[in-house]
This record gives C-alpha cells, structure tokens and sequence, in this order.
C-alpha cells in the first residue's frame, strides 16, 4: 500500500489535528460578534408636561457605533380636532444632563427625522427626555409613537 502522508508520522495524527483546526475555523465563523452599527429602534409614550418641565424616561439605552442620533415619529400628541401638536426631545446622559455634542433639544411638529445628537460614541449609555409644546387638557392625544436611531 502507498503512504498518501510521507514525511508525516500518521494519518491519523493529521486527521485530528486538521478536525481541531477546522472546529477553530467554524467556530470563529460562527461566534457571535458585538454590533457596531446603529439602528431604527422602537420609542413611544404620553407626554403632559410642557416647555420647562421635561419628562426623564427610565429606559436606559446604548449606543451602537459612532455618529448621529435621530428621532422621527409616526404618531405626535394631538390636540382635541385631531391637529398634531410638537414635542420636544432630547437625548441625556443617565441624570439628564446633557451628552456631548448633543445639548439641544429638537422641536418635532411633524413626521420627518430630525438629528438629535452628533458624533456620540460607541457605547455610550444614555436616556430620552421630552416635554410636549403646548399643554393639552382639550381631550387630545398625549401618546407619541416613533423611531429612534442610535
């Protein structure tokens, strides 16, 4: 019988060390790996507090990447005839203080997206605040729904 693994002390020796350098392989491919890219996540809640009074929301979120944070919303507040009124959103460090180049808040009085951050690290833990623009106790929605990309 012809040797196939000249120079190799055995067949078997090899067989197995290729199986465990193949497992290596697959298992690198397969290892999950942390995100790094930002994404659309879901955002809703009631709004009654207006102008200076800001709502802290208890969720806790994180950044993945870097870059631009964005808010855009498909349902806002609305008034009793069923008119959308604004709201105020911001994102905030945990005690509501500002983020980095984020210190501003962004009035929403309608469905398009609105940055409401600028190059805020990968990983950062931050909060949302928001107030609503005007005080409604007319019967109107104080509900917004929206998308919110970090």
């Amino acid at each position: 019988m012809k040797r196939i693994f000249a120079g190799r002390t055995s067949a078997k020796s090899f067989g197995i060390a290729g199986a465990i350098v193949a497992a290596a392989a697959a298992g690198a491919l397969l290892a999950p790996t942390a995100a790094s890219a930002a994404a659309w996540n879901p955002i809703s809640g009631e709004t009654w507090s207006t102008g200076g009074k800001w709502f802290l929301s208890s969720t806790q979120r994180y950044k993945s990447g870097t870059g631009d944070m964005q808010v855009k919303f498909s349902r806002l507040p609305t008034y009793k005839d069923g008119s959308p009124d604004g709201i105020y959103f911001q994102a905030t460090k945990l005690d509501g203080s500002c983020l980095p180049n984020s210190c501003w808040s962004v009035l929403i009085g309608d469905e398009t997206t609105k940055r409401i951050g600028a190059s805020i690290p990968h990983a950062t833990v931050f909060k949302n605040a928001f107030a609503r623009w005007h005080t409604s106790q007319d019967g109107g929605s104080h509900t917004f729904v929206g998308e919110e990309y970090y």
